[in-house]
């Protein structure tokens, strides 16, 4: 049984992020998404104890641990699965008194992980295929007319700009989120197949799409079978994570980002080539 809001995307609004969270509530725990400080820090250890101590002594709640591993609260007892929602208000409240006490201070909260609870990801796939038949739909309206050309190369360049320019690809990602970029390539990349390359390239990228939602989607159903398995016993939820320490030195360089550096060049090369042979943009 799965209870609780409606997942969200968190790429998309960072004020949704401020007010909601994925729960999962099943027969007999609750998964709890919370904002934890930095893994590894002492004031995460801090936040595991409170976690303890902020439900102890309710006779509907049995044992809540938080784990550092997948950053999640988990909680046992009927109170966390008949009330999940009211469970998340405490939670809130503790984050806020944590983001009170760390004003001013190096820490602040850490990230935020995927867990195989969420619906999000199947959200996402959804969302990605709604775009791309979106695209598809416009990039055929706009086929053979006069704009279509000149619409369809325009934008085959400027989404291998982007596959080939890592740090631009990153840098639109922090500004418009994940989850906001890929739906916009997803439109761009149904525009530019259906008036480039007729209806093959759709067709295949849309099954590919389908097979990652089905992947998605056992995945989702495997963990639910195997939740009370992974999450029964209070032990199985680190509190602290793993500080491997410093990397004693940089990580080196292997042969993608080889690649990468020497296809970004290339391509930019490529491109002010084009611009003085063409002497068109």
């Amino acid at each position: 049984m799965t209870a609780g809001p409606a997942p969200w995307s968190s790429d998309w609004s960072a004020s949704l992020r401020e007010r909601r969270r994925h729960v999962w509530a099943g027969d007999e725990r609750a998964h709890v998404q919370v904002r934890a400080p930095q893994p590894g820090s002492e004031e995460e250890r801090l936040f595991a104890e409170a976690v303890r101590s902020l439900f102890s002594g309710r006779q509907d709640i049995h044992w809540a641990r938080y784990n550092a591993a997948t950053r999640r609260v988990v909680i046992e007892g009927s109170g966390a699965v008949e009330d999940p929602r009211g469970i998340g208000d405490r939670l809130a409240e503790l984050e806020r008194r944590l983001a009170s006490a760390a004003t001013g201070s190096s820490g602040g909260f850490g990230p935020q992980r995927d867990h195989p609870a969420d619906l999000e990801p199947l959200l996402r796939s959804l969302a990605e295929i709604a775009a791309e038949l979106a695209g598809v739909g416009i990039g055929l309206g706009l086929k053979g007319t006069p704009v279509s050309g000149r619409l369809g190369l325009d934008l085959a360049a400027l989404l291998r700009v982007l596959e080939s320019l890592p740090g631009l690809r990153q840098s639109l990602e922090e500004t418009l989120g994940r989850g906001s970029l890929e739906l916009i390539l997803r439109l761009g990349e149904g525009v530019d197949q259906a008036l480039l390359q007729g209806l093959a390239g759709p067709v295949v990228s849309l099954m590919e799409q389908a097979l990652l939602l089905r992947a998605r989607l056992r995945h989702h159903q495997r963990w639910e079978a195997l939740e009370a398995r992974l999450s029964a016993d209070p032990a199985h939820h680190p509190e602290r994570a793993i500080d491997p320490g410093e990397r004693p030195g940089p990580l080196p360089a292997g042969p993608i980002e080889r690649y990468a550096e020497k296809a970004s060049m290339l391509s930019l090369g490529a491109f002010g080539f084009g611009v003085a042979a063409t002497q068109d943009l």
